[in-house]
């Protein structure tokens, strides 16, 4: 991670005078995908990460309008995702995107 990168992901960001390194020690994805009628097509799915030294975006004490960086050791991230989609002709297709995360 680089302070450029954080400020990318959120340009609010204050001064902060320590950067780590998310390390994520293993992630574990299964899912199922199909399709019926040749017309719509559906994908189900589930991911279990842990990561350490995990950032997170606080309000800052010092100015409520900006954010610091906190860590945390053990993170776990479980990823909930559905997708459904429909094939109207070669040129159109419709799709949509569910996801839900849990962090502990």
């Amino acid at each position: 991670n680089t302070y450029f990168s954080f400020v990318r992901e959120n340009p609010f960001l204050g001064p902060s005078s320590q950067l780590l390194n998310t390390v994520n020690n293993y992630k574990i994805a299964g899912g199922i995908e199909g399709q019926f009628q040749e017309v719509f097509h559906y994908r189900a799915g589930v991911d279990v990460s842990r990561f350490n030294n995990m950032h997170f975006f606080v309000n800052s004490i010092a100015d409520s309008a900006r954010f610091e960086l906190v860590y945390d050791d053990k993170t776990t991230v479980v990823n909930l995702n559905a997708e459904l989609g429909m094939k109207f002709s070669d040129v159109y297709t419709l799709g949509s995107r569910l996801d839900l995360y849990q962090y502990d």
